[in-house]
This record gives structure tokens, C-alpha cells and sequence, in this order.
């Protein structure tokens, strides 16, 4: 009985932490909305949702510079640059893509 209330009150607190996040304020075209809104607003103009992954680590010239490459330091940073292992979501076009939480992928999925 202990486990159900307990997973409920998690899950309806996650609810509102997803509510939360689509309250959020964001301009797009020269408007103010909702996150909830722009989400619904790009899926109009055909966005649709993807998820994705992206590099754990950003890639930083000066930092691989300055490694020596004795002990496979330039190797094992260029190799956690490239990897891909970090999900993303994003809404995508033909033409651009828009870069999106977890909480707008949801809501994005569900229209």
C-alpha cells in the first residue's frame, strides 16, 4: 500500500514539474508565449519532434593543444569529442531545427 502513495505522489510531482516547465515564457516571430504554445506553434508549421545525440564534451583547440600526446591525451579527449552520448531533442524542418527540453519533446510527441 506504502509503494502505491508513494508512486503516485512522484509521478503527480512530475506532473506538475512538466506543467511547470511548459508555463515558461519564450518570443517567437515578434510574440510572447508558452513553451506549451511555441511547441504547438512549430508543429503547425511542420516541425516534428526527433531525439538525438550529441558529444559528451565540446571541442576546444586550445585545450588539445596544450596536452602532450604521450600518454594518449590528445587521442582520449578527441575520442570523447566525437563520441556521441549526450541525448538531445529537437523539433526539425527541412530547413532549420529548433533545440528543445525533455519536457517539450513530451509535449511535442503527444500532438
Amino acid at each position: 500500500m506504502e509503494t502505491t502513495r508513494t508512486t503516485t505522489r512522484i509521478e503527480s510531482m512530475s506532473a506538475v514539474r512538466t506543467a511547470n516547465a511548459l508555463q515558461g515564457l519564450t518570443k517567437y516571430n515578434g510574440k510572447v508565449m508558452t513553451k506549451a504554445e511555441f511547441i504547438e506553434a512549430l508543429h503547425r508549421e511542420g516541425y516534428r519532434p526527433e531525439q538525438g545525440l550529441k558529444p559528451e564534451l565540446k571541442y576546444d583547440r586550445r585545450k588539445f593543444n596544450a596536452m602532450t600526446n604521450e600518454r594518449g591525451q590528445q587521442d582520449e579527449y578527441y575520442r570523447r569529442c566525437t563520441e556521441k552520448t549526450k541525448p538531445y531533442y529537437k523539433m526539425e524542418n527541412d530547413d532549420s531545427l529548433y533545440e528543445i527540453s525533455y519536457s517539450e519533446y513530451q509535449h511535442a510527441i503527444t500532438l
